[in-house]
């Protein structure tokens, strides 16, 4: 099986291939037939970066999630607690902090916040 980095020809395949398969029992092992790669690698490269659209949302954060961030030591083990606790991956975690203390900066607003 292939390991390493994805090229972004592969990420493509994933989104087409879960949008395909997003209504089965388990889409990442239908997807899986597609892939020169683990399923378990599949799966995790979904479920944990942005090319899953539910993972896109830059909406503002809500009261307990900014408190979670803040709180959280800015370590590995910390970003993938917070990850757990939100539901979201870990490496979108790695810039929440600072996204979120670039909002505080700015008087709490954002952009998305006009919206």
């Amino acid at each position: 099986k292939k390991t390493g980095y994805w090229s972004t020809e592969e990420k493509r395949k994933v989104v087409l291939a879960m949008k395909l398969y997003s209504d089965t029992e388990q889409p990442s092992t239908k997807a899986s037939i597609h892939f020169e790669r683990a399923t378990k690698s599949l799966s995790e490269k979904w479920n944990r970066t942005r090319i899953n659209p539910k993972y896109t949302n830059k909406s503002a954060y809500t009261e307990e999630e900014k408190e979670l961030i803040l709180e959280a030591p800015p370590t590995l083990e910390g970003l993938k607690e917070l990850s757990q606790q939100l539901s979201r991956p870990v490496e979108r975690l790695r810039s929440a902090r600072k996204r979120f203390l670039e909002e505080a900066e700015n008087g709490g607003s954002s952009e998305d916040d006009e919206a």
